[in-house]
């Protein structure tokens, strides 16, 4: 009985994807999009580092950071077939309150910001619906800025490497969509987008 529903569905789903198909008109071919995307590598690198010091410092020295994890922006040209070229600009804020022996000592942030080119590879591309895979690779610039309660502070700046592997993305609408994305890097795990097609 279960299998025979399995393969039902299985026959609905491939055929109203065909039907979808030969339904789909002239896709557009630019898109503009606004995202937001949790579990980041720059939010997991300052779990990691928080971990290290509390550990290293026997629990004398803890951090509880907060974040507002990727808040993304980007454009899209599809440039041939089922390929979109694009770019992508990337921020992520983390504040940070630092304890010494539960004590309260001083706090801070820290800023990435990214900019990636990106290509994604649509692997169902209809009118209304879309499922693609795709890779970003840019620079990130890192800014950390603490601050302890006798009013000293210190600062850092570096350039990194930023990257994102999207395993699997689906969208859903015409002009305007929403969607949901899986991979890992900069934009994070899981990311939800909004967009729009012109």
């Amino acid at each position: 009985m279960g299998k025979t529903i399995l393969t039902f569905a299985l026959v609905l789903v491939i055929s109203f994807l065909n039907e979808y198909n030969c339904l789909a008109q002239t896709a557009p071919k630019d898109e503009i999009e606004v995202g937001i995307g949790a579990l980041t590598v720059p939010g997991i690198a300052n779990v990691a580092t928080e971990v290290f010091s509390s550990v290293f410092s026997l629990g004398s020295y803890t951090t509880q950071s907060n974040s507002t994890g990727s808040l993304t922006a980007g454009y899209k040209h599809r440039v041939a077939g089922h390929l979109d070229l694009g770019g992508l600009f990337l921020v992520n804020h983390i504040s940070q309150t630092i304890y010494h022996n539960d004590t309260q000592t001083g706090s801070g942030h820290i800023n990435w910001t990214a900019l990636m080119g990106t290509l994604d590879y649509n692997w169902v591309d209809h009118q209304s619906f879309r499922l693609y895979s795709g890779l970003a690779l840019g620079a990130s610039i890192y800014k950390k800025k603490q601050e302890n309660n006798s009013g000293q502070t210190m600062t850092q700046s570096n350039t990194y490497l930023a990257f994102q592997a999207n395993l699997l993305g689906a969208k859903l609408g015409k002009s305007f969509s929403g969607g949901l994305m899986l991979g890992f890097g900069y934009e994070g795990l899981i990311g939800l987008n909004l967009g729009y097609r012109f």
